[in-house]
């Protein structure tokens, strides 16, 4: 594990962030080195991979009516924003009922993480590129919407890695993002999270109403 991940998760396991965290086909590292630093019992409040095609669709099962359930389970729609946002903000909500049902219980600031995609395989040819994308949702203050920021990757096909190191990078980027989005945390400077300078990263914000669930 990177050195400076290492930092992020120490930051992360000290502050009062929890977060529940859904992911599949990508993202599992993210997991294990969230587990890896001592005080994850401080953060984690649940993890679920919903990665056989039965999980994801039980998992799409309560999705807004404007998106598509089927979507998500053909290979563009697996790192669709709009179905990784829904369920960002659906284990927001799961994080912020798990909370609230703590014994001894001191709050703090639920946040809900989810990371999808369908990265390096060997048993079949996939068709476009290999791609990932990563939400974190929180609560506005005061308010009925959530903020989501959104990471989309597509990694460069001219440049060939393995599965183990497109999920490393990716597993990066899921630590990198869950630290800058929640404002508990000191916003840190940027590091360079090892993409190839062709790989197409796109980041930006977005709200969600929470009248959609």
């Amino acid at each position: 594990m990177d050195e400076r991940v290492v930092i992020s998760i120490q930051k992360l396991h000290s502050s009062n962030v929890k977060l529940v965290y859904e992911f599949a086909g990508v993202g599992a590292a993210a997991l294990f080195w969230l587990h890896s630093v001592p005080g994850s019992s401080n953060t984690i409040v649940e993890a679920r991979d919903v990665y056989s095609r039965a999980a994801l669709r039980h998992a799409m099962s309560e999705l807004p009516s404007q998106l598509n359930a089927e979507s998500v389970l053909n290979e563009d729609g697996a790192s669709a924003p709009s179905v990784c946002s829904f369920l960002a903000c659906h284990a927001l909500l799961r994080c912020e009922f798990l909370i609230q049902r703590e014994p001894d219980s001191s709050g703090g600031i639920a946040s809900g993480v989810a990371c999808l995609g369908a990265i390096a395989t060997t048993n079949r040819i996939r068709r476009g590129s290999d791609k990932a994308c990563i939400c974190v949702a929180v609560r506005e203050p005061s308010s009925t919407c959530f903020s989501v920021r959104i990471l989309q990757i597509e990694f460069n096909r001219e440049n060939s890695r393995s599965r183990e190191v497109q999920e490393n990078l990716v597993s990066k980027a899921v630590v990198c993002l869950i630290e800058k989005l929640v404002g508990s945390i000191e916003p840190h400077s940027e590091y360079d999270l090892g993409f190839d300078a062709a790989d197409r990263l796109t980041e930006r914000w977005t709200r969600v109403s929470a009248s959609c669930f």
